[in-house]
């Protein structure tokens, strides 16, 4: 239940008062069934999947909490603050969140920079090869 709502200048931006979002209270990990988190972890993956996602993003689920349903509310590509607070939970401090973003950026550009696509035709069969046509 969300006691308080979250203004933009607390969410964002850092104040003498607040560390921003690090700051508001959160539950983490959330107490749902464990059968439930596997769920919603690989519907998440399924998300990234279609959705075409890489790098950080956080996607946002509904919970219907007398059917266990959930739904999908919003992925978020660029979540505020690369949404660091989040991944210290698992473990994963700040600067290593960011060596992975970066390594995953450079793979997959590496990946992207390297395909060839080809096309099996013979729309060049009547035009002698690729040369084309002389007049």
């Amino acid at each position: 239940m969300i006691e308080e709502i979250i203004n933009f200048k607390d969410k964002y931006l850092i104040t003498y008062k607040s560390k921003g979002m690090e700051d508001t209270s959160k539950i983490i990990p959330t107490r749902i069934i464990i059968t439930l988190t596997k769920e919603i972890k690989d519907t998440s993956l399924k998300v990234c999947d279609v959705l075409n996602l890489s790098g950080v993003v956080r996607i946002d689920f509904l919970i219907d909490g007398k059917t266990n349903k959930f739904y999908v509310n919003e992925p978020n590509t660029i979540p505020g603050s690369l949404a660091f607070y989040l991944w210290k939970y698992d473990g994963l401090e700040y600067r290593e969140l960011l060596n992975e973003i970066i390594d995953l950026a450079l793979k997959e550009y590496k990946q992207r920079v390297k395909k060839v696509n080809s096309f099996e035709s013979n729309i060049l069969e009547n035009f002698n090869g690729s040369k084309g046509v002389k007049k």
